[in-house]
């Protein structure tokens, strides 16, 4: 969607009003005005942090692009048709927030010889998200009263409303190689993937320190930190027949959001914290997933690793898909979900696969969990 140029689209604004005064005649009114959101002049959507716990309030603004002699009223109404259309722009998948959790004054008075509005509060109350739901709040100018219109899209507005991730997260060793069922393969085969997922390691004392462990006969998806010629905190990836070692070294003690993408070209992409790092042309072809292990290499495995919120797709995820979505959680039943391990359980061994598909996975040995983990902007 293109952006509009507010106060010039109001100069240039000539629309024609016919009022209708009988079978032979019409009197003309020019409309040369115009109410819009004001926060609408730099942007359509603002992101807003919800407490999943306590309501918060938050404002916009109705303006005229310049005043009237007499008072204009407009009514506030949600515009779900203007949502669709921002999540087609942006590749997003947010829904519209149900009315019960929400509340805010439909009207709205700007008086004569005024330009703004008093700013309209949106008051949202905690809603549950289980599986990972985005909701947002569009809203629209509807005049009620006065000779004034509104101009494109600069009428409309989204709220958009994001929930923090929180959750508890698990400490894994060498001891504690986690992996779905060794006996049922999961005959996968696709021609392009995603995986991705939040990592943090306390160090990285030798290399060859194997996070991710999956793929199938011919196309193993192989990520471990460090080999015998590069720093021991790159990140290598190995699959199709390739490897690619990214730029960025990793620091102890860090969170990073790692996302490697597969596309029909052939071509593997690494984005490290939404960021591209480095892209690797394979031989291409199909890629068969059989199985998923995290923390695979044995007693080359030295420190202690940190995951959360691990994502195998059968797409290739977009720039714009990976940098939306990092920081929350997924909807479970997306079908193009293969595997979905949220690893937030807080106790005990087992990684729910939060996918209808049941692939969860089981670690050895025995490991803390560490408490209330936050992963916002």
């Amino acid at each position: 969607m293109k952006r509009i140029n507010i106060i010039k689209q109001a100069a240039l604004l000539t629309a024609m009003v016919v009022v209708w005064s009988g079978c032979d005649n019409a009197d003309y009114k020019t409309i040369d005005n115009a109410i819009y959101w004001e926060e609408a002049s730099t942007a359509m959507a603002e992101k807003i942090t919800v407490d999943p716990e306590k309501s918060m309030t938050t404002a916009i603004t109705a303006r005229l692009a310049s005043p009237l002699s007499t008072d204009v009223k407009a009514e506030v109404v949600i515009d779900p048709d203007f949502l669709a259309a921002y999540n087609k722009a942006h590749q997003t998948n947010y829904d519209l927030l149900p009315g019960e959790y929400c509340t805010f004054d439909k009207s709205i008075v700007i008086k004569a010889g005024e330009a703004l509005a008093q700013a309209t509060e949106f008051t949202i109350q905690p809603y549950a998200a289980p599986n990972g739901e985005q909701y947002a709040l569009p809203v629209k100018l509807k005049v009620t009263e006065g000779a004034v219109t509104s101009i494109g899209e600069s009428g409309s507005f989204i709220l958009l409303l994001n929930q923090p991730l929180v959750q508890a997260v698990p400490q894994l060793k060498s001891a504690n190689m986690a992996q779905t069922n060794p006996d049922v393969a999961w005959n996968e085969v696709t021609n392009e993937w995603t995986l991705e997922g939040w990592v943090q390691m306390d160090g990285f004392a030798i290399n060859n320190q194997a996070i991710f462990n999956s793929g199938g006969k011919g196309t193993e998806v192989y990520v471990r930190f460090g080999d015998a010629s590069i720093p021991y905190n790159s990140l290598q990836i190995k699959t199709m027949g390739s490897q690619v070692n990214t730029v960025t070294l990793f620091e102890a003690n860090k969170w990073y959001h790692v996302a490697l993408t597969y596309n029909a070209a052939g071509f593997v992409t690494v984005y490290i914290n939404g960021i591209k790092d480095v892209t690797l042309q394979t031989k291409g072809g199909p890629a068969n997933f059989e199985q998923m292990q995290i923390v695979t290499s044995g007693s080359y495995f030295r420190n202690r690793c940190m995951m959360a919120q691990l994502r195998l797709w059968k797409v290739t995820l977009t720039p714009t898909q990976i940098l939306s979505n990092m920081f929350y959680a997924a909807k479970s039943d997306d079908p193009n979900l293969m595997g979905y391990w949220k690893m937030n359980e807080g106790e005990g061994n087992l990684f729910k696969d939060s996918t209808p598909n049941g692939r969860d996975m089981t670690a050895g040995g025995t490991f803390d969990w560490a408490k209330n983990i936050r992963f916002d902007k």
